[in-house]
């Protein structure tokens, strides 16, 4: 079939039978519009419209639109290049356009600095008598006075110069004497009205009056724009800073990257700390229309954790882009909280802010060692920047009153979003002052009329929310016993509060193991959580009898509780990651120290891959378990089999300290277990926060190997093969002397951890 011309057209319009319409990849736009089949346009005539056009008599768009090159516009990667590239050219715009603005104003402020001057050689120089002008430069009196030969006409003929030349009794009002005009008032709004505004806190009051005048100045300005621009969007500077803080738009990952990302996240990392939607929030496409920062912080934390997600791909630690994607997350993240307006505060930012905390960037000082930033300064600083945030949406309120037993409305998904948020600051919270000492700043206490309605809604579509509920009701515990002691870090509870919060852990764990035991393990929260929050609150009072001046007085029961229940609760935190630990219900079978099996442990792989997404405070908890351990073993409270030594038989053939423990030992095959746990992190991911204590946790594993010589001759080969040949174990170093190490190394505890302040060595 030969090229269609003009004449085939109306013929087809005049009634005769259309020939078959041909393939095309390429329609109009009307047929678009209308879902129909488009011929295309003709091949030696690009500019004909199409036979359907004209059988309807519409203005096709190939008669007005000349053809492209399809192959060079067709593809996601060009249409994002064009986005970038116009965005590029508003931005050049934009600032020549200040250019321009900036010496406009500087030659107006010249010009009017001039007139003024002239002006005012003029008006002083008639009021002033024969013998002076404006400059007090003496004058002969018999020669005329010499006016200025150049006069602005504007300034002659303003309103005010012309007031006070017509009464002169008013000139000494006239600002323009004194070489200055008053500024003028602003131009005001005649349609605006007070209806809409309602008194509230100062400062409230009036950003709602800023609110209203903005709006109104944003529709006038937008109107205006489009008369001279209906095609380009009307960009304003947040969204140009939007745009400039998108790893897509920048180039530091494609859109297919960034959807890997999302799905190392939702895969691997959301499990430990389940607050996001996964039903709408797995989009990384969707959260980038809808939330840029949240979209960046998925994004950071997917390749932060790119090669141990993708190590069957070959992939050689983080992202390629990874060091670009911190440097834009934090440009964001600070302008929350430098340059925070009324629109920031929302709940995809408060989001934003939790990952941050959780997940912190790691950094990379020295070649091939990465350090972590979290930190209790860093970690209390943002967090407090979530409540803030949390606060001033009334989240508090808000996120807890569709679940009431009064409220007579279901809940909807955004209520069970908020809801989940709010527990995450909760959870937040709480372990940050346990781990720092810092006491807490929310209350929990609403939650428990509530927590357990959340955590069994029939509309709950989320397998995570009854786990943290269950970790909101320990928060609760938590708190309580501060409230009930008066120490608000729960640093020094008293016997009775100490026996009544053990108390109400054991219910919490009977309920909630009957109640998970589809989902039960060990290894994952709640119960990760929960012998965290046990070894904390227990630990906090055995300073007096683990320090290195300790008597041997007789040690209070109180204590003696405390701390047979820090030692089961730091053993069982290092045996969850045990191939051996293959109880489905740990308080039936593993409810003492005696009940672990005698054999050597080694790791189970499938937890320690899910562990090493694990929130970074996860990892100081499980370190200082380690840690806890060989101090106890060390001051003498406890042999190796880790029975403490004031309750213990007086015949008993146990090693103690100083002696090297026994490869067979519990104490023995626990720490091993925690550096092989260490090791192997570390091995495949350099870019951990494992990393950062490892040494640390080896030089201190060190110590317990220096026997007496002749007992560490016979042992020191099996200890060095069971510690993963650490090369540490010749290594003289006392205790005191580690401790000081250890606080040079970073390895900060406040409280019941180390503290740097210097001044004393660290106690528990």
């Amino acid at each position: 079939m030969g090229p269609r011309s003009r004449d085939d057209h109306e013929q087809s319009q005049d009634g005769e039978p259309p020939a078959k319409m041909r393939r095309t990849s390429r329609a109009c736009i009307q047929c678009r519009m209308r879902k129909q089949k488009c011929d295309g346009p003709v091949e030696s005539e690009q500019t004909l419209p199409c036979r359907r056009c004209c059988q309807l008599g519409a203005t096709c768009s190939f008669t007005t639109t000349p053809p492209e090159n399809e192959g060079e516009h067709g593809t996601l990667s060009n249409t994002v290049h064009k986005v970038g590239k116009i965005l590029k050219q508003v931005t050049d715009h934009q600032r020549r356009i200040q250019e321009l603005e900036k010496a406009l104003r500087d030659l107006r402020e010249e010009r009017e600095g001039r007139s003024e001057r002239k002006v005012l050689l003029e008006n002083t120089t008639s009021v002033s008598g024969a013998g002076t002008n404006a400059l007090d430069i003496p004058t002969d009196p018999g020669t005329q006075p010499q006016y200025p030969t150049e006069v602005d006409l504007n300034q002659i003929f303003s309103p005010s110069n012309a007031s006070s030349k017509s009464h002169p009794q008013n000139a000494q009002a006239n600002p323009s004497m004194f070489g200055s005009e008053l500024p003028s008032p602003p131009p005001t709004d005649s349609g605006f009205t007070m209806d809409a505004v309602d008194l509230d806190t100062p400062m409230s009051t009036l950003r709602n009056l800023k609110t209203l005048s903005k709006e109104r100045t944003e529709e006038s300005a937008a109107a205006r724009s489009m008369t001279y621009d209906p095609i380009l969007p009307v960009l304003s500077r947040k969204d140009i800073q939007s745009f400039e803080q998108d790893p897509i738009v920048q180039g530091i990952m494609t859109l297919e990257e960034a959807q890997q990302a999302f799905d190392i996240f939702f895969t691997h990392c959301h499990p430990h700390a389940p607050f996001l939607c996964i039903q709408t929030q797995r989009s990384a496409s969707y959260v980038r229309q809808t939330s840029p920062t949240l979209f960046l912080s998925v994004c950071t934390i997917g390749a932060r954790f790119w090669q141990a997600a993708n190590s069957q791909m070959n992939y050689e630690g983080l992202h390629s882009g990874y060091q670009n994607l911190v440097s834009l997350l934090d440009t964001s993240i600070s302008r929350l909280l430098l340059q925070p307006t009324l629109s920031d505060v929302n709940l995809d930012h408060i989001r934003s802010l939790l990952l941050y905390i959780q997940w912190m960037p790691t950094e990379q000082h020295t070649p091939g060692i990465c350090q972590t930033r979290y930190n209790d300064i860093s970690a209390w600083s943002v967090l407090g920047l979530a409540i803030r945030y949390a606060i001033f949406l009334g989240l508090d309120r808000t996120a807890i009153k569709p679940f009431l037993p009064e409220s007579t409305d279901s809940p909807t998904q955004e209520d069970f979003s908020r809801l989940r948020v709010w527990i995450n600051i909760l959870t937040c919270d709480c372990h940050l002052m346990l781990s720092a000492g810092l006491p807490a700043s929310l209350d929990p206490e609403p939650m428990m009329k509530i927590v357990r309605n959340f955590a069994f809604h029939k509309d709950s579509l989320q397998p995570g929310d009854a786990k943290i509920a269950a970790i909101c009701e320990l928060v609760t515990i938590v708190k309580k016993a501060a409230k009930s002691s008066g120490d608000p870090s729960v640093r020094s509870l008293d016997a009775a509060t100490l026996k009544k919060t053990n108390s109400e852990f054991d219910t919490w764990e009977s309920f909630w193991i009957s109640e998970l035991s589809d989902v039960f393990h060990h290894s994952q929260i709640p119960f990760t959580s929960f012998r965290w929050y046990r070894l904390a609150t227990n630990s906090a009072g055995l300073g007096s009898i683990l320090s290195p001046k300790s008597s041997e007085q007789p040690m209070q029961l109180s204590l003696l509780q405390a701390l047979d229940n820090s030692l089961t609760a730091a053993a069982q935190t290092i045996f969850a990651l045990a191939n051996e630990t293959n109880w489905q219900l740990w308080p039936a079978q593993c409810q003492s120290l005696s009940s672990f099996p005698s054999r050597p442990f080694t790791i189970n792989e499938a937890a320690i891959g899910r562990f090493r997404f694990a929130v970074d405070s996860a990892w100081i908890t499980h370190s200082f378990a380690a840690v806890f351990l060989v101090l106890c073993y060390t001051r003498g409270a406890i042999d190796d089999e880790l029975q403490i030594l004031h309750l213990a038989h007086s015949a008993s053939v146990r090693t103690v300290a100083p002696a090297a423990p026994r490869p067979s030992s519990l104490f023995f095959r626990l720490i091993s277990l925690a550096s092989q746990i260490f090791d192997t992190i570390c091995r495949t991911s350099a870019a951990h926060p494992a990393a950062d204590y490892r040494t640390i946790i080896n030089n201190v594993f060190s110590v317990i190997l220096k026997g007496n010589k002749e007992e560490q001759d016979t042992q020191g080969q099996q200890a060095g093969d069971n510690l993963g040949g650490l090369g540490l174990a010749g290594e003289d170093m006392s205790m005191d002397g580690l401790f000081e190490m250890m606080l040079d190394a970073g390895f900060n505890w406040q409280g019941g951890l180390f503290k740097d302040d210097g001044l004393d060595y660290p106690v528990l």
